[in-house]
């Protein structure tokens, strides 16, 4: 029941989105079930031997990822997150995960700051990751796996998770969901017409200042845009409850959207052309102005679209969960990877915005031979970034074989658009 009421579930919340009464009509790409993490329910005997390490059993995984995977195919799931290892030993198991011939399920490793020891056996696996399969394709089982610093119910893949069972034990099931967006012409559309292109209007100055105003339609225009999902979603959950003849007894809750700017690959798709039509970025993404865009629209969404309105115009009510950043996954913008290719975006270019709710380094291609001491040090950057500041941030690379600094990508996949392989330290 743990797969088939969810699976149930989020089938009939996508047919509501995609063809509900008058507020209906998005297209859903696809839907998606992330799990507690994989080590409180995947593992054999699992007991601590007497070094202190975990005893796994890799013939239970194999026999319970096989079950699993079954089961999901029945019920017509293809992306399923088994959220994260959290010590060297499980985090050795993310490749037997990543390596299933279906590829239906991602992971990550959850990484503290300053934790050494377990950064290095994740950049291990990274490069172990990138072996399997047939290396033409570019080693592209890591689309599937990434090393975070998350909490639970971020929608977006590898990183997913929901809550760990020991959060709260007696808890009955629980079917939780939240929505994760495709929105980078949205995106434009607010920077052109809400904020006039300039980042005075995204997130107005404080009161005291010249141009000081208490009202962001930047803010308003984005609540407006996704107030129709919420409600969708807060009515289904409301006729679930209502409906005595389902024969699920799993409550469900809509746990909010994730308000992050995310490119898609179509026209008009992409985040950092969006960001370049703000007067103030004149030299293109990464250059002068980006940081500052990124600040602004990252803390209006955040601090504008939840609560209640106030006295000071705050506040329209949208539920958030996850990151609510801006998102730069490389290979998955169209401007992005034509910056790159052409030598104007660098890894440390894409770490500093993270420094301002971006949400860390996202499919980027690395050489086939990186080195595991530099791959350790950008892992401990991300997570240092997150615990400093206290904010969501993941790192999913791609070391694509027999490639090397400056190398075109030859990904032939959907979801990718190719680019220049990337330097790892500068």
């Amino acid at each position: 029941s743990k797969i088939h009421d969810p699976a149930g579930a989020i089938k009939a919340i996508q047919e509501k989105l995609e063809n509900g009464d008058g507020d209906g009509g998005y297209e859903v790409q696809t839907v998606r079930i992330a799990t507690n993490p994989f080590p409180e329910y995947l593992l054999g005997n699992n007991h601590d031997d007497n070094n202190g390490k975990l005893d796994i059993d890799n013939v239970v995984v194999r026999e319970r990822l096989k079950a699993m995977d079954d089961c999901l195919e029945e019920h017509g799931i293809e992306f399923v997150s088994l959220g994260p290892a959290n010590c060297p030993e499980t985090t050795k198991i993310c490749t037997e995960i990543v390596g299933l011939a279906s590829g239906r399920f991602s992971t990550s490793v959850q990484l503290p700051a300053n934790d050494v020891a377990l950064a290095r056996v994740a950049a291990q696996t990274v490069l172990d990751n990138s072996k399997l399969g047939n290396p033409a394709d570019g080693g592209l089982a890591n689309f599937r796996f990434c090393v975070a610093n998350l909490g639970p119910y971020v929608p977006f893949f590898p990183g997913a998770k929901s809550a760990s069972k020991n959060d709260n034990p007696n808890e009955s099931f629980r079917i939780r969901f939240a929505i994760g967006l495709e929105n980078g012409a949205l995106l434009k559309d607010l920077l052109l017409n809400d904020a006039g292109q300039s980042i005075a209007n995204i997130l107005p100055p404080k009161k005291g200042s010249s141009t000081s105003s208490s009202n962001s339609s930047f803010a308003a225009g984005f609540a407006d845009a996704v107030r129709p999902i919420q409600t969708i979603c807060e009515t289904f959950v409301k006729s679930w409850e209502d409906d005595s003849s389902s024969s699920s007894t799993a409550s469900l809750e809509y746990i909010g959207l994730d308000a992050s700017f995310n490119p898609s690959l179509g026209d008009g798709g992409s985040v950092a052309a969006a960001v370049e039509v703000l007067k103030e970025v004149p030299r293109g993404f990464g250059g002068a102005g980006t940081i500052a865009a990124t600040a602004a629209m990252t803390t209006a969404i955040q601090t504008r679209l939840p609560g209640n309105q106030n006295e000071d115009g705050f506040g329209f009510g949208i539920k958030l969960t996850g990151y609510n950043g801006l998102m730069l996954p490389l290979c998955e913008d169209q401007r992005l990877a034509q910056l790159a290719s052409n030598g104007k975006l660098r890894m440390t270019d894409l770490l500093n915005v993270s420094s301002v709710c971006g949400v860390g380094i996202d499919t980027v291609p690395v050489p086939g031979d990186a080195n595991i001491d530099e791959l350790t040090s950008l892992y401990l950057d991300v997570a240092g970034l997150a615990e400093r500041w206290n904010k969501p941030l993941s790192c999913r690379v791609f070391p694509v074989p027999n490639k090397i600094v400056g190398d075109m990508t030859t990904f032939d996949s959907p979801f990718l658009v190719n680019s220049k392989v990337l330097s790892l330290s500068s």
